[in-house]
Order: C-alpha cells, then structure tokens, then sequence
C-alpha cells in the first residue's frame, strides 16, 4: 500500500530499471555473489544497507503479485520454488545500489519538496480537494506507517527520482536516422511460393537391407533403457492421520479459537457525498427523496465518480460515525444527513451482503481432519528423528517397516524418466523427480536416506538391483523403425527436391517451371513484414500472420529481388519462395514521423539506462548474506 501512496513520487522508468538490475542478479545466480557475513544485514551495496525488513516487504509483496494469479493457496514453498525470493533479494539489492549512487552524487531533498510531494498526493485529499493532516495520518495508520516511516521512504524516493529523470531525459533522434529506421522497419517483401510436402505415407516400405541398415545406425533409439528395481517406503502425514482421534471439548476449543475464519463480516458497497455544512447536505438528501437518483446528483453537483465511492466495506473499515448509518441502510438506500470530523456525509448502499457465521456442525468435519493433518505433522518429525537414529544404527529397510509401522513397496523396474522402461507409468512411486533423481544416484545394495519432497512428506528408498540398458530385436520394433524411416526418407526428399528448385531459380530459371517439373504449384501470397505478418491490413485490425516460417522471413530480408531461399516447415516439409518485390516505404511525415522519432528515442534511452546499469554494478558491488536468508527462509526439508 505504501507504494501505492507515493506512486506519484516514482518515475515509471524506477520500476523498469530495478527490474533490469533484479534481473541482472538472477543472470549472475545468487549462489555465485553471495558472500556469508555474520551480520543483522541482508545486503552490504556500496555502504547502502538492505535490513531484514526490506525485504521482507520486497518478498511479501512479490508473494501477494502472484496470489493475484495462482490464488491464495500460492505459499512460501510455491514462491521458493519460482524463484520469488532470488528476485526479492535482486530487487532489494538494486534498490540499494540505486540508494548509494544517489549518497555518491550527494542528491538532496528539501523539506519543501517532501511537503509538495505529500500535500499534492491525492491519497490525502480532503474537503475541497486540500490536503488534511487528518486524513493523512488515517490513511498511513490504516497502512502501518508512522509519518515519519513515510516521509523518510518518501525522500529516499525523490532522491531516486532525481537520478532517474536525469537518465530517462529524452535523447534526441536524428531526422535520417529516424527516416532510415523506419524505411528498414516498414520495409516489406512480396513472394513467390512453392510448398513440397514431406508425406511418409506416401514412401514405399524400404528393402529389408535398408531397413536392417537404419535400425544398426539408430539402435539406441529402440534400446530398454537402465532400470533399477528398488524398494522404499514413505512416512507421510496423511497415513499417521488416519490413526489420530481428536476428541470434541479440542474441536470446540479449535473452533472457538479460529471463530473468525468461519465468520463472514457483514460487508456492502458504500458511496458517498461529503459536505462542508448541513444544508447543502439536507438540499442533496431532498432532491433524493423526491425521486432523483443518487449519482445523478452527485455528478450535478461535481462530485467524481472515483472520489465518492468507497468501495466495498465491512463495518470496522469505515469511520465510527458513518458505520451505524452505512450498514442500517437496505439495498440502495440513502442515508439522512450525517456528521462526522470530515463534514456532512450522505450515504447510499449497494450490494449488500450480511455477516453469517458458520455453525460447529457445518464446519466439524473439516476441522477434525486439519486437526488430525496439523498433529500428524508433528508426529511426523517425531518420527522421522526415530527412523535417521535406527538407520544410524545399521537398521534395514524391512527393519525399520516393521518398527514404524510403515508400508513396503517394491517396484520390479523403473527407469530414469519415472516409467517402467517400456512407457508406462509406475504405480505408487512418490511423484517427485527427487524419487528417480535417487534410484538413479545409489549404488545397488543400498539404503538412501530419508529424504523430504513436499510438506513434511517423506521417503526412503533402496536400490535392490540394477538392469543395464539393452537392445530390442528389429522385430519387436519394425513398426516404429519404419514409420521413422518413413518419415526421414520423405523429409530427405523434399529437401532433395527444394534443393533443386533453388539450384534452378539461382541458375536463371523461374520458380513456376521448376515447381512444375516437381509436380508442385506455386503460390503468391500477400506482400509480409518483417515480423512474417501479412502486410497492409487495416490498422485497426489485429496483423494476421503470413504462416511462413521465421527462417524463410528472415532469409527473404536479406535476399535481393529474384533470389531464392529455402526452410524447413513443422511437418518436416520444405517451402521454397522467391523474392518477387522490395517494397521500400515512402520516408515517415507528420505523425507518423513523430511516432518513429518516439520509438528511436525510447529505444536510446533504454540503451542508455541498460549501460548505465552495468556501471552501477561495478561501481558498487554487492555483499549478501546467505546466512542470514537461509535463517528467514530456511529452504524447503532443510
């Protein structure tokens, strides 16, 4: 929220070119710059520090980003695993190192331009459009913010802006290099086309020689791969909660505690028209009553829409003395005259949804299966501490089933992609890489040790035997071996054939006798860009694309008019196109010239920020302390 706050004091550019270093440390991988400090440090970036709270705030709210997306159920363990926290790290990191180019060129911030900054802020409009100390102090108190937090945030960020702006300043473009970018850009080709199909089904069987021949060069394609048969057994949460009782005084207790999750707050969609005095309220509320509709008077009145609707609410989010008279009012209706330290408020009421509070019995079931799941977790860690100490103590994989009372299982083969080595998937393996990544990674005869792959779940596994990866006879396998020759030979002959028709068109012939010499028709397709997009479609109009492949594209920009290029189509295919016409486009005028000019500058100023950014990171290197992370956020079974 507090970004939110201070959106007007940010430069849009801040955000691209925070992103740009964040991302700068994930090219580099965080593993490769951290450097263990014992400090109560995050980050050392030239003198500029990143505490515990930044980024903690940084992570949170890249976590909050992607519940937006995935939903709530999206946690920490998710958010490892996307590589949320490297970025938080990158993105605090940057931010810093921002923080201590501006402390090197000694940029400052006047308290008249912390004052501007926060008077004109709209979050902290009052009556009349003015700021409202009042207001501003709700606002950041509804937030967690002191002013002091904020306005010291707030300075930082001018300080930043300074520095931004000054690099963001636009870089004017020269008249002929904006004339010659967008002629090459706009530039467009018109091609003559010829298609040659690579159909298999259309290729004779091969000879047995032939066919005896590709399996002995490709025998490893059709071989059984390695496989391992192993046997493991898993501890997992689910199974021990089967076996927990909970009685009905904790289901009580656990539902009284938690009351509030099963608590809907009464909540509505609230508008309002505030008022410095009493009569022009009672005048509004009048009009109302004899029939006009509320919005029609609040815009007659100049009240914006965005201003005066609060949204939706629930009792505690609005001030005391609106909230009786909000949530007294029925669907869609307006409220007398009502005073609070803001002025005279009339309100109306939408959407109305009233508070309900699940009942013990409705919710009884679901709780006593988190209860069971939330105790069997503890259990499980008590567990998995006996199973490490008898392993430690020589116990064998069927000693420890017997003594903890878990299931054995036995798979005769699996192979190193999760199957049984004949393409089937195998039957109760934990459905984790770590599982196979394991079989695969322990010699014959022994015992892993137990391992965690999600939310206190486990596994241990033994390697029982290993079977070398071993060839198939051609005859279990001649169906595929010759639908694969098949399908190379008709590939091998389009590219024989397309081969020619190029060979042809570059020797002085046209592309139409060659094409008909193969049997083939030739196409003329609607002039493409440079993007392979059909040319000269309306602008309004989404840019269809020519269905070209992007080689033959961009083969086809390079060519001269009558040359010829070649590429290779999705079905193994060819397409042969020959360059009808350069369709060079008039220099850019008027708008459209001004537009090009943008788009150059833009690109310029981008290229500046980007050079820009590599000083920065030489100018003040980074000292993070993975200790420190590792104790916020200790990575997952760890």
């Amino acid at each position: 929220m507090l970004n939110q706050l201070r959106s007007a004091s940010r430069h849009w550019l801040f955000r691209v070119f925070l992103i740009a270093l964040a991302a700068s440390f994930a090219v580099w991988g965080i593993g490769d710059i951290f450097r263990d400090r014992q400090t109560n440090i995050i980050a050392d970036v030239g003198g500029a520090e990143v505490t515990p709270a930044e980024l903690s705030r940084i992570y949170q709210g890249e976590i909050e980003r992607a519940r937006q997306v995935f939903g709530p159920t999206f946690d920490q363990s998710m958010a490892r695993s996307m590589g949320l926290l490297e970025r938080s790290v990158g993105l605090a990191v940057g931010d810093a190192m921002i923080r201590a180019e501006t402390d090197r060129l000694g940029l400052g911030v006047t308290d008249e331009m912390i004052a501007r900054a926060i008077t004109e802020a709209p979050a902290f409009q009052g009556l009349g459009n003015r700021f409202d100390r009042q207001v501003y102090e709700q606002v950041l108190a509804r937030n967690g913010y002191t002013p002091a937090d904020y306005e010291t945030s707030l300075a930082r960020d001018l300080r930043r802006q300074q520095l931004i702006q000054a690099l963001a300043a636009p870089v004017p473009a020269p008249e002929p290099l904006v004339r010659l970018d967008h002629m090459f850009a706009a530039e467009q080709r018109r091609l003559i086309t010829a298609r040659v199909p690579a159909d298999p089904a259309a290729i004779e069987a091969p000879s047995d020689e032939a066919l005896t021949a590709y399996y002995e060069a490709n025998k490893g394609r059709y071989a059984i791969p390695e496989r391992r048969a192993v046997s493991f057994a898993t501890l997992t949460p689910e199974a021990l909660a089967a076996e927990i009782t909970v009685d009905e005084a904790a289901l009580r207790e656990a539902y009284d505690i938690h009351l509030d999750r099963y608590t809907t707050p009464a909540s509505r969609s609230v508008s309002q028209m505030t008022f410095p005095d009493k009569a022009p309220a009672e005048a509004a509320h009048a009009r109302i009553v004899a029939g006009e509709d509320f919005d029609t008077v609040a815009a007659d009145l100049g009240f914006d829409r965005s201003t005066i609707d609060l949204g939706r609410v629930t009792r505690e989010q609005m001030l005391p003395e609106l909230a009786d008279p909000a949530f007294a009012l029925a669907e869609g209706e307006v409220s007398a005259p009502v005073e609070s330290p803001l002025g005279w408020h009339l309100l109306i009421a939408r959407d109305v949804v009233e508070g309900r509070v699940q009942s013990f019995d409705e919710v009884r079931r679901g709780l006593d299966d988190e209860l069971k799941l939330d105790r069997a977790l503890d259990r499980v860690y008590e567990e998995a501490t006996g199973i490490e100490d008898s392993l430690a103590g020589g116990a064998t994989l069927e000693q420890l089933t017997q003594q903890f009372g878990l299931d054995l299982v036995k798979i005769d083969a699996i192979a190193a992609d999760g199957t049984d080595g004949l393409g089937r998937e195998v039957e109760r393996a934990p459905e984790t890489d770590r599982f196979t990544a394991l079989a695969f990674s322990t010699d014959q005869g022994a015992t892993t040790a137990l391992t965690e792959w999600e939310n206190g779940r486990y596994f241990i596994l033994r390697v029982d035997s290993v079977t070398e990866p071993e060839d198939r006879p051609l005859d279990a396998v001649k169906d595929r071996v010759i639908a694969d020759w098949r399908a190379e030979e008709a590939r091998t002959r389009a590219e024989a054939a397309a081969n020619r028709m190029v060979e042809a068109v570059n020797a002085g012939g046209t592309l139409a006798a060659a094409a008909a010499e193969a049997g083939i028709d030739v196409e003329t397709p609607p002039a493409i860009d440079r993007r392979g997009r059909i040319a000269g479609a309306d602008a309004a109009a989404q840019p269809q694309p020519a269905n070209l492949p992007a080689e033959l594209v961009q083969d086809a920009f390079a060519a001269r008019t009558g040359d010829a290029v070649m590429a290779e189509t999705a079905n193994g295919g060819r397409i042969v196109a020959v360059v009808a016409d350069v369709i060079t486009p008039p220099a850019p005028e008027g708008a459209e010239a001004a537009a090009a000019g943008a788009r150059l500058e833009q690109g310029l100023s981008q290229g500046i920020l980007s050079q820009y950014e590599k000083v920065l990171r030489a100018r003040h290197p980074a000292t993070i302390n993975t200790n420190l992370i590792d104790q916020m956020y200790p990575a997952q079974g760890s």
